[in-house]
């Protein structure tokens, strides 16, 4: 737990279209993400649900899609991967989505009405996206088994904003404020969901 503490912790922060954004290895790959990262991200995240309970792995395509991959790999499972540009397949879902830093419509193939699915993240800031993730999946017919995050910025309150328009409660690994220009890890949730204070 200890490299995705790092990666967090004391960071930078730079403006981002009027707001304070948190550069990362995770999703911005600066600096370049390094294997020993992945491998402890990957690992950290199966010990958070039961994929047992599961059929499928959806994340977004864009920044954290690869983590989602690699815990599909590693939990030998299906990944499906939202997409922020439609391509007019068969069976093509989309569902509108608003974001901290964009918004417009999110398209989804390979999930089917009754999937078991894991939603895996890499960082909530408004939750926004994944608020726009559940619906999309529960427009499908797909139950929703567990959300997955590496991080979440707490100065929103976006857990409680997801609980309150969906019903569910993500599960993180890092909590975080964004304080005096740089970032704060304020709690470390190991596996088993159990939150500790960093």
């Amino acid at each position: 737990m200890d490299l995705i503490f790092k990666a967090f912790d004391g960071k930078p922060l730079v403006d981002l279209n009027g707001s304070p954004y948190l550069v990362n290895t995770l999703a911005d790959h600066v600096p370049a993400t390094p294997p020993e990262f992945l491998h402890q991200v990957t690992r950290e995240l199966v010990g958070l649900a039961d994929f047992s309970r599961c059929d499928k792995i959806v994340g977004e395509e864009d920044r954290g899609g690869y983590v989602a991959a690699i815990t599909a790999y590693l939990v030998d499972r299906a990944v499906s991967l939202v997409r922020w540009s439609p391509l007019g397949l068969p069976g093509e879902a989309s569902f509108p989505f608003r974001s901290a830093y964009a918004e417009g419509h999110m398209y989804l193939n390979g999930i089917d009405a009754g999937d078991r699915v894991i939603v895996v993240e890499d960082f909530i800031d408004t939750g926004g996206t994944i608020i726009a993730l559940i619906g999309l999946l529960r427009e499908i017919g797909a139950e929703i088994v567990d959300v997955l995050a590496v991080a979440e910025k707490l100065d929103r309150k976006p857990r409680e904003r997801i609980l309150r328009e969906t019903g569910v409660s993500p599960k993180v690994l890092v909590k975080l404020i964004l304080e005096k220009g740089t970032s704060k890890v304020v709690e470390r949730c190991p596996p088993g969901g159990a939150d500790r204070k960093a």
